[in-house]
């Protein structure tokens, strides 16, 4: 009898060890395969529903929501998807001068979770004292153009983006951008990465109009004088 436990209990430890390393490898397997996630895509509110897919690893269930207002009118987007970790919770802004959007991503790490965006406060149009040169090379092929554009709300940083071609190098927009989205590439700039964005923090508007004062100023002393 004592023999039976004996080894009925030595069954019971491989058992449990045995649960123990399967256990493990479907962690380690739903860590290599990534979450799953709802794909999907809302023009009209902020939810939808979609396709299932398995994200790679690094990457959570993100809620997105972008509001562009251009000279075609008001557009909202929600999407569903897999996010980057480094995009969860990020939040920004961007003008051109011919289009204004912003952004919000939030995430989640569980299966098929999804976050709940809270609703954007309406668009900040006091401008900021930042100008920036302001370009998009679909409306100006190039960007060749001397347009500048006052900044406004948390777009107080003038970003240029361009592509890399070799040595070739091709600027597709200019214009304002909020800190966080310049912070955000400049932390996950990739060698293999053909689109760049730098960030300068720009002008304001008295620096801007210096030569001017100056020039009025010295046509003042001149009379002054005279």
């Amino acid at each position: 009898m004592k023999n039976l436990i004996q080894k009925l209990h030595s069954k019971s430890r491989k058992m449990t060890s045995l649960m123990g390393i399967i256990s493990l490898l479907s962690a380690l397997k739903a860590t290599c395969d990534g979450l799953s996630c709802t794909q999907c895509e809302s023009r009209t509110s902020t939810s939808c529903t979609g396709i299932s897919v398995t994200c790679s690893p690094g990457y959570y269930c993100g809620s997105e929501l972008s509001e562009i207002i251009s000279g075609s009118g008001y557009t909202s987007i929600y999407a569903r998807r897999c996010t980057f970790q480094s995009l969860c919770d990020l939040k920004f802004s961007i003008s051109t001068g011919h289009e204004r959007s912003r952004s919000i991503a939030l995430c989640c790490d569980t299966d098929y979770c999804s976050s709940t965006i809270p609703p954007m406060p309406p668009f900040n149009a006091n401008p900021n004292g930042v100008v920036c040169a302001s370009c998009d090379s679909i409306i100006t092929p190039g960007c060749n153009t001397s347009e500048t554009i006052q900044c406004n709300g948390d777009a107080n940083i003038c970003f240029h983006q361009f592509v890399k071609n070799g040595s070739t190098v091709k600027t597709v927009g200019r214009g304002c951008a909020s800190r966080s989205l310049c912070d955000y590439f400049r932390h996950n700039r990739n060698s293999r990465d053909t689109t760049e964005l730098d960030c300068t923090n720009g002008v304001t508007a008295l620096q801007q109009n210096l030569p001017f004062l100056y020039f009025m100023f010295l046509v003042y002393c001149s009379v002054s004088i005279i």
